[in-house]
Order: C-alpha cells, then sequence, then structure tokens
C-alpha cells in the first residue's frame, strides 16, 4: 500500500481499497482511496461503462468517509493511527501540525485551544467535534466536486440524434455520440444515475441539507 502511495499508482491502490474492504479494513481501505482521489478524476469524456466503474469505486470511498464521521475518536486506536493525534490522558489530546485535523481547529471559533510550536492540545469534546466537522466538510467538498465532474460527463448526456439516426450534424456537439447497442447502453445509463444517487445517499444523515434541496430542484 505505501509503496503504491509513494509511486502515485492508482489502479493499484483502487484494487487494494476494494481488497482491504471486503476484508473489513476500513482504515487501510479509506487510505487508498483518499490517495486515489486527492484530485476528482477527469472524467468528463469518460464511455459510460468506464465512467460507471469510477463511481462504483468513489461511492465506495465517499460511504467510507461517512462511516468515519460517525466514530469517536477518542475511543477508536485505528482513528488516532490514521489521523496522527496523540492521547495524552483520558480527556487530553494533541493534534501535531502537517495532520489533517491541525487546520480545522482553527476555523472554530468556541476552540481556544492550547498549543506549541508542533501542534495543539484538545480535550476529547474539542477534539471530537473538529474530527467530526472536518471530515463532514471533506466529504461534501468531495462529492460537490464530483457532482461538478459529472454534470459535465457527456456520458450522462447521449445525443438523441445520433442514437436514433447514427449520425448529427450539430457542430460541435456537446452531447455523447455512443452507438445504441441494445439494452446494454440504456441499462448503463440509468446505472449511472442510480449510483450518482447513492453516493449522495452519503450526505443524507450529516447535515447537508442545503445543497440536498439544490439537486432536487
Amino acid at each position: 500500500m505505501f509503496q503504491a502511495i509513494f509511486c502515485g499508482d492508482s489502479a493499484r491502490l483502487q484494487q487494494l481499497g476494494q481488497q482491504y474492504c471486503d476484508t473489513n479494513n476500513q482504515v487501510s481501505a479509506l487510505l487508498c482511496l483518499e490517495h486515489v482521489f486527492i484530485d476528482t478524476p477527469q472524467i468528463q469524456f469518460m464511455l459510460a461503462c468506464d465512467l460507471s466503474t469510477s463511481l462504483k469505486t468513489f461511492s465506495l470511498y465517499a460511504w467510507l468517509l461517512h462511516d468515519v464521521t460517525l466514530v469517536n475518536p477518542c475511543t477508536d486506536p485505528s482513528m488516532q493511527k490514521l489521523f496522527g493525534f496523540r492521547i495524552l490522558s483520558e480527556n487530553s489530546f494533541f493534534i501535531p501540525i502537517g495532520t489533517f485535523l491541525h487546520p480545522a481547529q482553527r476555523e472554530y471559533q468556541e476552540f481556544v485551544p492550547q498549543g506549541n510550536e508542533d501542534g495543539v492540545f484538545v480535550s476529547g469534546w474539542e477534539l471530537s467535534q473538529i474530527f467530526a466537522r472536518s471530515l463532514r466538510q471533506h466529504l461534501m467538498r468531495k462529492i460537490s466536486q464530483e457532482n461538478e465532474m459529472c454534470r459535465q460527463a457527456k456520458a450522462f448526456s447521449p445525443c438523441s440524434t445520433f442514437a436514433v439516426y447514427g449520425s448529427c450534424s450539430r457542430i460541435e456537439c456537446p452531447l455523447e455520440h455512443t452507438p445504441v447497442t441494445g439494452p446494454e447502453s440504456y441499462n448503463i445509463r440509468v446505472k449511472l444515475h442510480l449510483q450518482q444517487v447513492q453516493i449522495y445517499q452519503s450526505l443524507h444523515s450529516i447535515e447537508y441539507r442545503q445543497e440536498l434541496l439544490k439537486q432536487r430542484t
């Protein structure tokens, strides 16, 4: 896994992410897929079958993030390992500079943590709040970016003229020109939309009503 991360081997990380998830090693699975989706894949010009594969992997990533937002980091050693904070006592924790959680603590005015040049000290309650909020925002941001890419993806907008007549006279047609080969073509289109719905369902329980309502209009 770490060799694949170091080399930026996205294909291998996707494979490992699925394998770790199948063996219920969610921490390693999330770490792999986080590196896969550091940058949102350029899916605008993917064929429908390739886009479906990409959405399947992204859906797994989104649900892993969703599940982690519900974890209590104060009592879960795997979260300490994944996010790099340290347990000092029963109700005292240290978040080092350079970790995922460190920038988040500066965004919330109700927290006034003490710190030094190496990081900040927080209580258990503060850690839990910083942890949950930063991961929710991270998930929202990732899904928002992915959804914007899907808006631009031709696979979601096949050209009906081309599908019916096999040709299109529209200059620089922005829609996808893919021959309709039977029920499979229809089924893959339906699958793409269902996959996108599944991805958005991962936001249902983490207070993202404003964006959800916007998507319904």
